[in-house]
């Protein structure tokens, strides 16, 4: 089940989410969990604060975070459809090869990112 909520940044956001992820828990502690959050950084700080158990028990032990996975939009698109991607002979984009038609595309057409005095 995917569920979208819009709630105020901060304390707020962290509180519905340990909610979310307790009831997700209500049956089975070990019931698994996904978060997608906007970066890897932002995945550990939210993993540290809500094992942390400041916001609130995570399941009906107690705090903590067990079977309980943040990731990226990026990386779960890529679990998603790796299987197929290996099926078919290919294999999911990495960061450099996406870092490198960045680049072409910026150098063919700088617009904002140009600098100045470089040719």
């Amino acid at each position: 089940m995917i569920e979208a909520l819009a709630v105020s940044f901060g304390r707020d956001a962290n509180e519905k989410l340990v909610d979310l992820v307790r009831g997700a828990k209500t049956q089975d502690v070990f019931a698994p969990v996904t978060v997608i959050v906007p970066s890897n950084y932002v995945a550990v700080t939210l993993r540290r604060d809500l094992a942390s158990g400041d916001y609130g028990t995570t399941s009906w032990v107690g705090t903590g975070l067990v079977a309980t996975d943040f990731v990226t939009s990026y990386r779960l698109a890529e679990t998603l459809s790796g299987e197929q991607f290996l099926a078919q002979g290919r294999r999911p984009l990495r960061d450099v090869v996406i870092g490198s038609v960045m680049r072409l595309v910026v150098a063919a057409a700088p617009g904002m990112v140009r600098r100045s005095g470089l040719h």
